[in-house]
C-alpha cells in the first residue's frame, strides 16, 4: 500500500471514530439509548398519535400555555415515585416549573418529597375508601369537604430543581352557593374573593400570577354543597405532569367519573397526553387470558371515554410492570394482551414490562435497591430508572420527528 493510501485509510478511520463519538455524545446529551424499547404508535393518523404530542413538545418553550400530561396510575406513582423524575427530565429538556396537580390534604400523598402540604378542617374522600359518593369525585377520583375556617398550606421543596417554585396556581371546586377565599402567597396577603354562586359546574379560581414558593388558602362563609377537588401549580409554558395516582386501582374505576365532571375538567385543565398505566392490580398468579381479557374490555371503555372527553389528546397505554402479583409467564402474557388492546383501540403503547427486563426482572430491582422486598412496589430509586425508560422512549420518537439539530 502506498503512503498516500495509508494516509487516506488513516483519515477514514479518524473520521469514523469522530462520527461515532459525535453520535454517542448526541445520544448522551438527550439521554437516549437506542437499545431500549420504543413507543409503539398504533394510532391511525398523526392527530391521534404521538406525533401531535411531539409537535407540542417542540413548541413547548414558546407556547402560551404548558404542555400538560395527565398520568393516571396506581400505587406505582404514589408519593410522586416515578412521576417526579419523568417530570423533571421533561422540564429540564423542554422547560417548565411546578409539580402540577396537588390534593387538598396530605392523604395518600403523605411523604411526597416535592411539596409541603398541610391542611386543617378538610375531610378527604377517595375512591378506594368508604364512604365515597362517585357522583362527587373529580379528575383525581377524590373530593374534599371544607368546614368553616378550613385551611390549605402549600410550600415548594427543593427535591428537584423544577419543583422548587411555580408561576401559576389554581384551585378547582364546585360550590353552587359560594364561599369566601383568602390567600397568602409568599407570605403576603394577595387575595380575598367571594366565589360566584349559582353554578353546578366545576369551577377554577386562578390566583395572581407570579413566581411563588408558598400559598396558604383559608375558607370562610362556606355554604352547603361546596366540594373541593385540588389545586394546580405550574408555569406559563414548558411541560407540566399531573400525578393522578390512586393505590390499589385496576383502572376501570375511571369509568365512574361523571360525564359532566370529566367534560368540565377537559375544558378547564386540558391535557396534551393522557397516560394510562395500570394492570398490576388486575393480575394474580392464576390469571388466564380469558379473565384478563374481560378486564381489558373494561379498559377499552376507559380509553374510548377519554378519547371522547378529550378530543385530539394523545392517549398512551403503559403495560403493567413485572411483579410477584403474577408469575413471570402470566405477566408476559398480560403485557402482550395490553399491546393488542392498544392496537385494537388505535392508541400508542409502551411496554414497561419489557423495559424492566421482562419476566423476573423485579428481582433485579429488589437486589439493586430499586424496589421494596414485597416484589411489587418500586421506590424513588426504581422510579428514576423507570422514568428514564419512559423518557428515553419519548425522546426516541421526538428525535425521529424533529431530528437532532436543536442544541441540547
Amino acid at each position: 500500500m502506498t503512503m498516500r493510501n495509508l494516509f487516506l485509510a488513516a483519515m477514514l478511520v479518524c473520521v469514523g471514530v469522530l462520527n461515532a463519538c459525535a453520535q454517542k455524545a448526541s445520544r448522551a446529551a438527550e439521554d437516549v439509548d437506542l437499545t431500549k424499547p420504543m413507543i409503539e404508535d398504533y394510532a391511525l393518523d398523526e392527530a391521534a398519535g404521538m406525533a401531535r404530542f411531539y409537535d407540542r413538545l417542540h413548541a413547548a418553550a414558546s407556547a402560551s400555555q404548558p404542555v400538560r400530561i395527565g398520568y393516571f396510575a396506581d400505587s406505582w406513582i404514589e408519593s410522586d415515585v416515578l412521576t417526579v423524575d419523568l417530570r423533571e427530565k421533561l422540564q429540564s429538556r423542554f422547560g417548565g416549573w411546578g409539580i402540577g396537580w396537588v390534593d387538598c390534604t396530605p392523604g395518600m400523598y403523605r411523604g411526597r418529597p416535592t411539596i409541603g402540604l398541610a391542611s386543617t378542617g378538610i375531610s378527604t374522600h377517595v375512591v378506594i375508601k368508604k364512604p365515597f359518593d362517585k357522583s362527587l369525585q373529580g379528575i383525581s377520583q377524590r373530593y374534599f369537604f371544607p368546614s368553616e375556617g378550613a385551611t390549605i398550606s402549600l410550600t415548594a421543596k427543593n427535591y428537584r430543581e423544577h419543583a422548587s417554585r411555580w408561576q401559576r396556581a389554581s384551585l378547582f371546586f364546585r360550590s353552587p352557593a359560594g364561599f369566601t377565599l383568602s390567600a397568602v402567597q409568599n407570605g403576603t396577603d394577595t387575595t380575598v374573593s367571594t366565589m360566584p354562586v349559582g353554578s353546578t359546574q366545576v369551577q377554577r379560581f386562578d390566583f395572581p400570577a407570579g413566581e411563588s414558593t408558598s400559598l396558604k388558602c383559608a375558607f370562610s362563609e362556606v355554604k352547603p354543597g361546596t366540594v373541593l377537588f385540588g389545586a394546580a401549580l405550574e408555569s406559563a409554558n414548558g411541560v407540566i405532569l399531573d400525578n393522578l395516582g390512586v393505590r390499589s386501582l385496576q383502572g376501570y374505576q375511571l369509568l365512574d367519573i361523571p360525564d359532566t365532571t370529566l367534560a368540565d375538567f377537559a375544558r378547564l385543565r386540558p391535557y396534551d397526553l393522557i397516560v394510562l398505566h395500570f394492570g398490576v392490580n388486575a393480575v394474580t398468579r392464576n390469571t388466564t387470558e380469558r379473565s384478563f381479557g374481560a378486564y381489558l374490555d373494561r379498559m377499552k371503555r376507559v380509553i374510548e371515554r377519554f378519547r371522547n372527553a378529550y378530543p385530539g389528546t394523545t392517549i398512551l397505554v403503559l403495560s403493567l410492570s413485572d411483579s410477584k402479583m403474577g408469575a413471570p409467564s402470566v405477566n408476559a402474557m398480560c403485557a402482550r394482551m395490553q399491546r393488542q388492546m392498544a392496537k385494537d383501540c388505535a392508541v400508542p403503547f409502551f411496554s414497561v414490562f419489557d423495559a424492566m427486563g421482562g419476566g423476573g426482572s423485579i428481582r433485579r430491582f429488589v437486589k439493586n435497591g430499586w424496589a421494596s422486598t414485597d416484589h411489587v412496589h418500586i421506590n424513588h430509586k426504581g422510579g428514576e430508572q423507570v422514568a428514564s425508560y419512559i423518557f428515553n422512549a419519548i425522546m426516541q420518537g421526538y428525535n425521529q420527528r424533529h431530528g437532532r439539530s436543536e442544541k441540547q
